[in-house]
């Protein structure tokens, strides 16, 4: 549907975030600490975009040496971007408003297929679809390089867990009576000292009320967020992405 949305983790509550602008959107990452999300579009101008997990503060931040952009991670700890791009054979990394870039591998032997991409500590993980493996390196400069796993079945997504990563990096605002909020919960992006630390988001056809916690109908505030129901145009994306 060309849409980023949100729900709670059992799927019962939904809300689309981003829906315009998007050509084919391929990973994402989200640092609730910030507030913002991060991910890869790989159509017909290939980027790396930036927005509030609420769809606050768009940004397209990385959009120049950019092809294929399939995986995206945060390193949460250093405060960076990972991704890999499958048709320049390269795994990069930057800040998380697109500077301080730098290549860490970019070889058509090393990564001839890679599609998605994990960090943890000192290394970076990946999944290659070409050489049916899961392989890791040093986050750093590269080296190290070492074949995890082989001989998978067309492998894809990619996640490390660790309760180093799941530890409390910051408050979660919306996890004491859901924020007040009659619907979703989400963080919102701190884009200053004055910013709020969440948002409350609502379902499509209903759009929030004054005092920002209820969803409606109908009222006075912002205009009704239309149903997403249509015919989705058939197209085909990047051959072999």
């Amino acid at each position: 549907m060309d849409t980023i949305s949100v729900s709670n983790l059992d799927g019962s509550k939904h809300s689309v975030i981003i829906e315009d602008g998007l050509d084919w959107p391929r990973a994402i990452a989200g640092d609730p600490r910030s507030g913002f999300m991060f991910w890869t579009d790989c159509g017909m101008y290939p980027k790396i975009e930036k927005a509030g997990m609420n769809g606050d503060y768009r940004e397209s931040i990385v959009t120049a040496d950019l092809m294929w952009p399939n995986g995206i991670a945060i390193d949460y700890f250093a405060e960076l971007l990972y991704w890999v791009d499958t048709k320049m054979h390269t795994l990069s990394s930057c800040d998380f408003d697109g500077f301080n870039r730098r290549t860490i591998i970019n070889s058509n032997t090393v990564l001839p297929h890679p599609f998605s991409i994990a960090v943890f500590e000192d290394e970076v993980y990946w999944t290659d679809r070409e050489k049916a493996s899961i392989q890791k390196a040093n986050k750093y400069d590269g080296s190290s390089k070492t074949n995890l796993l082989t001989d998978l079945n067309n492998p894809m997504n990619l996640r490390v867990m660790h309760p180093l990563i799941q530890s409390n990096l910051s408050e979660n605002y919306c996890g004491k009576d859901n924020g007040s909020c009659s619907y979703l919960c989400v963080a919102a992006p701190q884009v200053s000292d004055r910013s709020t630390r969440y948002s409350c988001m609502c379902p499509n056809g209903q759009y929030i009320m004054d005092d920002n916690h209820t969803c409606t109908s109908s009222g006075p505030k912002g205009k009704v967020r239309q149903q997403g129901i249509g015919i989705k145009k058939e197209r085909k994306g990047p051959s072999g992405i």
